[in-house]
């Protein structure tokens, strides 16, 4: 029985020991063309694989039990081979959520140092937060984690933070890394194709404050009475694949509250939870913890599905508040039993990896269970001035009669096209096109424009033009081959440099 958002039927009438059972089952291949999502059971640690319908990977964390060990970074490469093949050994992109042990482990012995390291992946792109960098300040080059960091965005800090710092910055390792600062808002850094829209949410605390509603979160707040904590600098990303979201944000906070170890928790969710609106899946923060994934944010982010990722522990993972809001909302899956005393209730404990599975965007599985994804509720304000021009065929040669120009959609709203422009403006071309009164563009949809001798095959211009007259997107070309086209890849992405041999009028880039 699929679960629909709106009519969300309950799974849970099998007892939570048969749940246990069915649940405890291998999903270990990725197939090709599926977007899934691993959050691998590392007991009370964190990490998560994504892969996109392409085999394009993103990598979240890859964490430790202790400092002076690599066993993680060992076990999380043989996941990583497990899911992806036995050769497999590059990621094309990694995102240390923030700098604790439990996330991305100690420089020098495991984590992502370790993959990277001593289990011999390559990265394509490592995509940070922006805590701090090395400086060094006697022109040895040496890092010294204890005297040569300066902070950028931090509060409390620890040897793990500074010797992460002193590798990740060292330019030495520049091309290696290829590390970049998170943006907030971007939706092209983390760039997985195959229709996957991975959008940063949140970093280095942007847009917080603290409990005075005045001073920035952001920032070096290292010689604070009471710092704030770590966990609140995490970086949020909201990972789409058509109609299907999913929500992961490191160990944020929902509080603010004096911790007893002498720093604070602040409320970040209340800043990023409007940024993410609904979603299908949400990865519950902080493995659940009592300062985090407050009701606000599950009341914004209103999920069909929850996940916790955590092991046996001393910290009270999960919270029994946290999981009751959860369970009030959402199917819950844990990884493990955690803590012994809480009340599971309904929730399906996987006693191994949680993972996601969806080769359309609309129907999707977790750990064999269907559901149904119908999109989150979205602004009604999506104009014609969200579409992209996406392909342009300016010469016709045998495979096709007429040239054309494709639009997209890239928004889970219908959109009306009526009284938009498309028009050449290079060596006096063709006559603007105005687009019929009631032309719609499905979500995630295409529209294509045919035209016969429009476009300079030596060089033009593509635009697209709003009703009021704003140029909404343009394309120029400087040469053309015929049945070849210029497109985006993927849609909505960067246009390709060269041309593509195999146009797709009306479908997928690829």
């Amino acid at each position: 029985m699929a679960i629909v958002r709106g009519t969300r039927f309950r799974l849970f009438l099998l007892p939570i020991y048969l749940l246990f059972f069915l649940s405890n089952v291998a999903f270990a291949q990725w197939t090709p063309g599926n977007f899934e999502i691993y959050v691998f059971d590392v007991e009370q640690r964190d990490s998560q694989l994504i892969v996109s319908p392409t085999g394009k990977t993103l990598l979240i964390d890859a964490g430790e039990a202790s400092s002076n060990t690599g066993k993680g970074a060992a076990y999380i490469a043989s996941k990583l081979r497990e899911v992806m093949g036995p050769n497999f050994n590059h990621i094309d992109y990694v995102v240390p959520s923030h700098l604790h042990l439990d996330h991305i482990g100690y420089a020098g012995y495991g984590g992502i140092w370790g993959l990277i390291e001593t289990q011999a992946f390559t990265i394509g792109k490592l995509v940070d937060r922006d805590a701090g960098r090395w400086v060094d300040a006697n022109n040895d080059g040496i890092c010294d984690p204890n005297t040569e960091i300066v902070w950028h965005n931090a509060g409390t800090v620890s040897g793990t933070a500074r010797n992460w710092l002193c590798y990740a910055t060292n330019p030495a390792n520049a091309t290696k890394l290829n590390r970049e600062l998170a943006s907030v808002g971007s939706t092209t850094q983390i760039n997985l194709g195959g229709g996957v829209l991975v959008t940063v949410i949140g970093s280095d605390a942007k847009g917080v404050k603290l409990v005075d509603g005045v001073t920035p979160l952001a920032g070096d707040h290292t010689t604070d009475a009471s710092p704030p904590s770590e966990n609140d600098y995490s970086i949020a990303l909201k990972i789409s694949f058509k109609q299907l979201d999913y929500a992961t944000s490191g160990d944020t906070d929902g509080e603010y509250a004096e911790s007893p170890y002498g720093y604070t928790y602040n409320n970040v969710e209340r800043v990023i939870a409007p940024r993410f609106g609904r979603v299908e899946v949400l990865r519950a923060n902080h493995h659940g913890s009592a300062h985090s994934t407050s009701q606000l944010y599950v009341d914004t982010l209103n999920p069909d599905v929850s996940l916790i990722s955590c092991g046996a522990n001393s910290y009270g993972h999960p919270a029994q508040t946290t999981l009751d809001r959860l369970l009030a909302t959402s199917a819950v899956y844990l990884t493990n039993i955690c803590d012994t005393t809480r009340n599971y209730g309904n929730a399906v404990i996987a006693n191994g990896d949680i993972v996601i599975k969806s080769s359309n965007g609309i129907n999707y599985s977790v750990n064999g269970t269907p559901f149904v994804a119908t999109g989150a509720s979205l602004p009604s304000q999506y104009t014609v001035k969200d579409v992209m021009l996406n392909e342009v065929m300016p010469a016709p040669g045998v495979v096709y009669s007429t040239e054309w120009v494709e639009l997209y959609n890239p928004t889970a709203q219908s959109i009306d096209l009526g009284g938009a422009i498309i028009d050449d403006i290079a060596n006096g071309g063709g006559a603007p096109y105005i687009i019929p009164v009631g032309t719609v563009i499905a979500p995630y949809g295409y529209w294509v424009l045919d035209r016969t001798s429009y476009f300079n095959n030596t060089g033009d211009d593509v635009r697209l033009v709003a009703p009021d007259g704003t140029v909404v997107d343009k394309f120029t070309y400087t040469s053309s081959v015929n049945d070849r086209s210029w497109a985006r890849l993927p849609d909505g992405g960067p246009w390709m440099t060269t041309m593509d041999p195999t146009p797709t009028r009306g479908a997928a880039n690829q």
